[in-house]
């Protein structure tokens, strides 16, 4: 499946369901979601992002090519790919994501905002569920990490299906992923590497095990939790 403009992920309902920020909001309920609220609240926050952010050592010597970027909402989304491969086209692919708490939730066609950023471990367990929902045979998944020593709790697992529902509906699509979950203060941060593959054998997902293990949450604003500084 295709990914980049509007956030191409095989997992995408899983988003919509839980956060939104797949498709644009529409009113459910003038109770529920006030449209004008919700865009002044976005706009404030785009004046003044959050300085959290996710970052890996020696970023600068990796492959990636930034392919596309997109911030809808209070969703900020990066997708790398290695050239001369596109968004478009790619058999590997590297997705960066945060979705921003709001002051309170807000409901809409697509699903809710939050209000309190949730524990890592609950993302994954519904990440897990939506993909056994989607993938046509039986889903691969494996938990391969989690962290809770420093001031930003993580989770990383694995999630791989030979057969998740295409563009075209005769063409299912195969997909392996590796997520690394952080909770932040101000958001919720995911960075997923993904290749199009029925699966990764042992070695590889060793590998890309390591390699996720180099991501860390940081915040120059925070002492001793700077970017660059200090692991957390």
């Amino acid at each position: 499946m295709k990914r980049g403009k509007k956030f191409r992920s095989a997992l995408c309902p899983l988003v919509a369901v839980l956060f939104g920020g797949c498709v644009d909001p529409q009113v459910k309920n003038e109770v529920e979601y006030n449209p004008a609220e919700f865009t002044n609240e976005v706009a404030a926050l785009r004046q003044h992002l959050p300085f959290e952010m996710v970052v890996m050592d020696r970023w600068v010597k990796e492959p990636w090519h930034l392919g596309h970027t997109t911030s809808q909402w209070n969703v900020d989304i990066a997708e790398y790919t290695l050239p001369p491969e596109t968004v478009e086209n790619w058999t590997e692919l590297l997705t960066m994501r945060v979705d921003w708490r709001t002051s309170k939730v807000y409901f809409y066609e697509a699903g809710a905002t939050f209000a309190v950023v949730p524990d890592p471990s609950v993302i994954m367990d519904a990440t897990k569920t939506s993909a056994q929902m989607r993938c046509a045979n039986p889903l691969t998944y494996r938990k391969l990490d989690e962290d809770r020593t420093g001031s930003y709790p993580s989770v990383m697992f694995y999630i791989a299906c030979d057969k998740y529902p295409g563009i075209n509906p005769a063409s299912p699509t195969e997909e392996a992923d590796v997520y690394r979950i952080f909770q932040g203060r101000y958001g919720l941060h995911r960075v997923i590497r993904a290749r199009r593959s029925a699966g990764l054998d042992d070695a590889t997902l060793d590998e890309w095990t390591r390699y996720m293990k180099r991501f860390y949450l940081c915040d120059n604003t925070v002492p001793n939790q700077g970017c660059g500084k200090k692991r957390p």
